[in-house]
């Protein structure tokens, strides 16, 4: 195994198995974060789709994180290929800029199967331009 990864879809507090039942606060997410960051492990896979773990994970300081995220193809303009590249940009550098980090390690992709169509190809040649840009 090479990297450990923590993800952040739990601290929402309405998703998967405790539900809502078990809410994690933020002083205690930013124990668990700042535990993490001690034992070299700092590595975070989060999404803005996860509005109340964003909420509650955004002030904490990302400055020596890897950063993974996800794209919902759902929410990009697939209008024309130049606002499509402008939309991912801009769900790219909107997680940038609420985490106040420069990169992001890794882009996942929601809803595979859109690479099964006209769509999904032209996200694809655009995510590939955006990869040699950055």
């Amino acid at each position: 195994m090479k990297k450990i990864v923590l993800g952040t879809a739990q601290f929402s507090g309405d998703y998967g198995i405790t539900g809502k039942k078990n809410k994690i606060s933020k002083k205690e997410i930013h124990k668990i974060l700042r535990t993490l960051l001690s034992k070299k492990l700092n590595h975070l896979d989060t999404s803005l789709e996860y509005k109340n773990s964003f909420d509650k994970i955004n002030s904490f300081n990302f400055k020596n994180w890897q950063i993974t995220t996800k794209l919902s193809p759902r929410k990009l303009n697939f209008s024309s290929e130049e606002n499509l590249y402008l939309s991912v940009e801009n769900e790219i550098n909107n997680i940038k800029e609420k985490l106040s980090v420069k990169n992001i390690k890794n882009l996942l992709i929601r809803n595979s199967d859109i690479f099964l169509t006209q769509k999904g190809k032209i996200l694809f040649k655009v995510l590939k331009k955006i990869k040699k840009k950055n």
